[in-house]
């Protein structure tokens, strides 16, 4: 279940399109964020748990990261 945050992305965009998120790094750790202090534990727009979108977007600036360091 932990997977469901992605499968809003799925479900909303091609396959991959985060990566192509202008200041994709930046967005994410906003909408991270979000969701982090959000005051109800489901996200009314998905209808996912907060946490799933947090973890979600977690792995999405995890892999920015990652590919920045290995670019270097």
């Amino acid at each position: 279940r932990s997977g469901e945050g992605n499968g809003i992305r799925v479900q909303k965009y091609e396959e991959e399109s985060y990566m192509k998120v202008p200041e994709g790094y930046k967005r994410y750790t906003g909408a991270m964020l979000r969701h982090t202090f959000a005051r109800e534990d489901i996200d009314e727009e998905s209808g996912l748990l907060h946490d799933a979108m947090v973890a979600c977007n977690a792995l999405y600036r995890l892999e920015f990261k990652l590919n920045e360091l290995s670019a270097k």
